[in-house]
C-alpha cells in the first residue's frame, strides 16, 4: 500500500479505450508543442474521466523555448500541470545508443525529480 507503480504506456489512447488503465490512482500525459499531442491530452483527460481517473497530470516535453510553454499553457487551460522537460541532445544521444536517458542528462534528472515531488504533493501516498 506504501508503494507507487509508474506505467510507461504507449503513446495515444488505445489502451484507455480498453479500460486496462481503470486500475491507476493518476495518469500523468505527456504533451509536446502541437496540435496532435493537445487534441490527444484532450481525448486522453476525457476517456480517463470516464473509467474514473480523477487525478489527471500534464507534463511538457521536448520544450525549446518559452515560446512553446505559452503555447501548450494557453491551449491546455483546465489541465493541471506538473512540469516541463526541455529539449535534450543528451537525452536523443542515449536514445541512439540505446542507453538510459537517466544516466546522460542531469538536468533530466533533477526535472524528473521535480515532477514526482509536485505530483507527491497532489495525491495521497
Amino acid at each position: 500500500k506504501d508503494e507507487v507503480v509508474i506505467m510507461d504506456m504507449e503513446a495515444g489512447i488505445e489502451h484507455l479505450g480498453r479500460g486496462t488503465a481503470k486500475a491507476v490512482d493518476a495518469l500523468i500525459i505527456v504533451v509536446e508543442p502541437g496540435w496532435r499531442s493537445i487534441q490527444t491530452a484532450e481525448t486522453v483527460r476525457k476517456l480517463g474521466k470516464e473509467i474514473g481517473v480523477e487525478k489527471i497530470f500534464v507534463v511538457f516535453n521536448k520544450i525549446t523555448s518559452k515560446k512553446d510553454e505559452n503555447f501548450l499553457m494557453k491551449n491546455l487551460k483546465g489541465f493541471d500541470i506538473v512540469g516541463s522537460i526541455q529539449l535534450s541532445e543528451n537525452i536523443r544521444e542515449a536514445d541512439i545508443k540505446g542507453l538510459s536517458a537517466y544516466e546522460h542528462d542531469k538536468l533530466f534528472v533533477e526535472k524528473i525529480g521535480e515532477i514526482a515531488i509536485a505530483i507527491e504533493n497532489k495525491i495521497e501516498i
